[in-house]
């Protein structure tokens, strides 16, 4: 699979937690914190990481489950794991 261009995969990823959450992607910035600053609890972190791992064709551990914690980590998460798996 094709690398996923920064800012597609990181507006790709924002649109993917606002919508989890009920945001609206321009209310988010890369560093928002899921937790923190949004709320979510451990389900909602749980199933955004499943819809990443659907969407993106990888897997995540959940000893890496608990460093997503903002945008920009899960981006950048998704980012590695994509260019390691092909």
């Amino acid at each position: 699979m094709a690398t996923i261009e920064q800012d597609t995969l990181d507006s790709e990823i924002t649109a993917l937690v606002a919508d989890k959450l009920g945001y609206s992607a321009d209310e988010l910035t890369l560093h928002t914190h899921i937790v923190d600053e949004l709320d979510a609890d451990s389900l909602d972190v749980a199933e955004i990481v499943m819809d990443i791992e659907e969407r993106y064709l990888i897997e995540v551990g959940d000893d890496d489950m608990e460093k997503l914690t903002t945008i920009s980590a899960i981006a950048d998460y998704v980012r590695k794991h994509k260019a390691k798996n092909g």
